[in-house]
């Protein structure tokens, strides 16, 4: 049960009766604009069919109507992105009210005293990142190498509808959007109407006498334009949907904003727990927030699938819940190199320093998953190479381009081969050497047979 307002802070009640003031002031905002361009697109077609017929040129004002229409549903996505992100908010603070302080589980009940504006900040760049790994730059849908992962509910946390299908429940979000979207998008179908016969006129109309000498080809453009104007219109009208859906069911919903929240607020905290331990000299103040804060955001990133997990490996029990996120994230991959497993586990550590530390880890990982984790830098090169072949990089899975030619493909197939012996060959020379020692051992302790395997040449 959500806890009371009245049981809230001082501070805390006041935020959130202004964030639900906001928000609903957005939404009210974008119901008067609906309503306002469903009038005013009304008007401009009656007057548009009352005066096409002696002036086919009026057709042309439907254009306007389409883009004020298709204007006022990309806002709707705004303002309802604002709307979500409150009541987010709100739930977020609502369901950590339940919550005890939990230092191993990395959540702490004085977290929830960020300002907002402080907190805004930090999910401006935190919520940014995550959107941009699931959905990329500009888009809507989610990016190919996650449907997969995706596709498990245990991965899908910020798919709610997913979630409760697979429980065998069912999910409403509300169809009120949809249900604007859809009759603001039935008045833009009867805006091509004039558009179209437009261009029927232009190409057939005798009265139209300033083209009386046009060839007849050349008149039919205005089915050109129609084309035009109609493709670009269905390509904006299927990017609004596919907004809406994440607006509703989405990464951008309440339930996953909620969740967002928790995560952004945990990585305001562990970006000033890191500006703390900067040495004697070091400055004072805020120097170098945005830096450690962005590296929470793509390490939060990198085990976007595993949100939960990831608030809680901050705590005391870092190492271990850390390394139980890691073995979750890196599942997704058949071979992992090193390099990429110590910039998981040990960001900020020197491979090469902590190369003992980074075996253990190693070690510990391959008992406990069937990963198989390369510990060499020819075979780090022949992993990256086997992945490039494939069009994607090991762990961002960025798509290469496929313009590699011939020769290049050769050269990749050489290099395989050449690491494969020599990663042989390391096999061959490491089995060697535990064998000559396990015997040394074995002639020390107990005076055994001196049987040495030949030292490899």
């Amino acid at each position: 049960m959500a806890a009371d307002s009245s049981e809230r802070p001082t501070y805390e009640a006041t935020l959130v009766e202004r964030l639900r003031m906001e928000a609903n002031d957005v939404k009210e905002c974008f119901t008067r604009f609906c309503f306002q361009a469903i009038g005013l697109s009304g008007v401009m077609l009656v007057a548009i069919a009352r005066y096409q017929a002696g002036e086919p040129a009026v057709g042309l004002a439907s254009i306007a109507v389409i883009i004020v229409l298709l204007s006022v549903t990309r806002i709707g996505t705004h303002k309802y992105a604002t709307a979500n992100r409150h009541f987010g908010y709100e739930l977020h603070l609502d369901r950590t009210h339940q919550l005890p302080d939990d230092p191993e589980g990395g959540w702490n009940a004085s977290m929830r005293s960020v300002g907002w504006e402080e907190a805004m900040k930090a999910w401006r760049v935190v919520q940014a990142t995550v959107f941009r790994e699931l959905y990329g730059d500009n888009e809507n849908t989610l990016r190919k190498k996650h449907r997969k992962s995706v596709a498990t509910a245990q991965c899908g946390w910020f798919e709610p509808r997913r979630l409760t299908d697979e429980g065998g429940a069912a999910y409403h979000s509300g169809s009120y959007l949809k249900t604007m979207f859809q009759f603001l998008n039935y008045i833009t179908a009867i805006a091509f109407v004039p558009l179209f016969i437009f261009a029927l006129q232009l190409a057939y109309d005798p009265k139209i006498t300033i083209l009386a000498d046009v060839p007849t080809a050349i008149r039919a453009l205005g089915f050109l334009l129609f084309a035009v104007v109609l493709g670009w219109t269905v390509r904006r009208v299927r990017r609004t949907s596919e907004r809406r859906e994440l607006l509703e069911v989405g990464l951008l919903s309440i339930h996953s904003c909620a969740i967002m929240w928790q995560a952004v607020v945990v990585a305001h905290y562990r970006a000033l727990a890191r500006l703390k331990k900067r040495p004697p000299g070091g400055g004072a103040g805020y120097r170098g927030y945005m830096y450690y804060l962005s590296g929470e955001a793509i390490d939060l990133a990198k085990h976007v699938f595993y949100i939960h997990d990831w608030i809680r490996a901050g705590g005391v029990a870092e190492k271990t819940r850390r390394l139980d996120l890691t073995l979750k994230t890196l599942s997704h991959y058949k071979t992992v190199p090193m390099k990429e497993l110590q910039a998981h586990v040990l960001p900020g550590h020197n491979i090469n320093a902590d190369r003992e530390q980074m075996r253990q880890l190693a070690t510990e990982l391959l008992s406990r998953s069937q990963l198989e984790i390369r510990d060499d830098p020819q075979t780090c090169q022949l992993t990256l190479d086997q992945k490039l072949l494939e069009g994607t990089d090991v762990f961002d899975n960025t798509p290469v381009g496929s313009t590699r030619g011939r020769e290049d493909r050769r050269q990749d197939s050489d290099r395989r081969k050449q690491a494969r012996s020599i990663l042989g060959e390391l096999e061959r020379r490491n089995g060697l050497d535990r064998r000559i020692g396990e015997q040394e051992r074995r002639v020390a302790e107990d005076g055994a047979p001196d049987n040495r395997v030949p030292m490899p040449p």
